[in-house]
């Protein structure tokens, strides 16, 4: 979908943003697009959940028609929440996070059709610009914040640790 000179645009300035968080003391690796990969990605570690497994955010550009946009990109963040959602309190986990999404203060949580829980931001990016190094930092602050401050509540709710009104009583 991309040009070869967005697709190199995106490679680029997702090695701008590698760069921020090593200079913050957060390693990050860039996989390249490839036949595996559909578009360049930059993971981080997010440090670990409750049960010591790892959390990370994945970022990547949106691939937007060469048309498509003429003044901003699309950098997505996103990171799975490992969870044991078990189907009997998939309607509970859904309600739930539609009243999360209404407390986060950006992004948004979503269950795909496969169970999988995940927390996404897409941060817009002026098309002119760089991306600067304090600002995409403080963009993934406020998301690991925004991600740590209900993931718990989730995981519980997804599992049979606590019901749906439990979970929603101090929100």
């Amino acid at each position: 979908m991309n040009s070869e000179k967005v697709d190199a645009m995106h490679l680029v300035e997702l090695g701008f943003i590698q760069a921020a968080l090593v200079d913050a003391g957060i390693q990050a690796e860039l996989l390249e697009k490839s036949e595996e990969i559909p578009l360049h990605v930059l993971l981080a570690p997010l440090g670990k959940d409750r049960d010591n497994k790892d959390r990370f955010v994945n970022f990547s550009y949106i691939p937007i028609a060469d048309d498509g946009l003429d003044y901003i990109r699309l950098l997505q963040l996103f990171s799975v929440i490992p969870s044991d959602l078990n189907s009997k309190h998939l309607e509970q986990v859904s309600t739930l996070i539609n009243n999360l999404n209404g407390q986060v203060p950006i992004g948004h949580f979503n269950i795909k059709e496969d169970g999988e829980i995940n927390f996404r931001y897409v941060h817009c990016v002026p098309s002119d610009e760089s991306i600067v190094a304090d600002v995409i930092l403080e963009v993934l602050n406020l998301f690991n914040f925004s991600l740590s401050l209900f993931t718990e509540r989730i995981e519980d709710v997804a599992n049979g640790k606590i019901n749906l009104k439990e979970a929603l009583s101090d929100l």
